[in-house]
């Protein structure tokens, strides 16, 4: 698997979460540690930080575009 397969998959995989498991960055490093494991991709790194730093600029995202539909209201 690649890190950008992996990276992929884990977002699908959060995704999938109900809202409220997915809007803190303690969850996504929850969520990051639990899956690792499932995931086989090359990285210098500590594989949960690198999947929790995903998870949570996908965290930051839908923030910031939540931010902006509520200005557009």
């Amino acid at each position: 698997m690649t890190k950008d397969e992996a990276e992929r998959e884990a977002i699908r995989r959060w995704r999938k979460l109900p809202v409220m498991e997915r809007q803190e960055f303690e969850q996504a490093f929850g969520f990051a540690a639990q899956v690792e494991r499932e995931f086989d991709f090359r990285t210098m790194g500590n594989k949960t930080k690198v999947i929790a730093a995903w998870l949570i600029r996908d965290i930051v995202k839908t923030r910031e575009i939540a931010g902006e539909l509520k200005k557009a209201s």
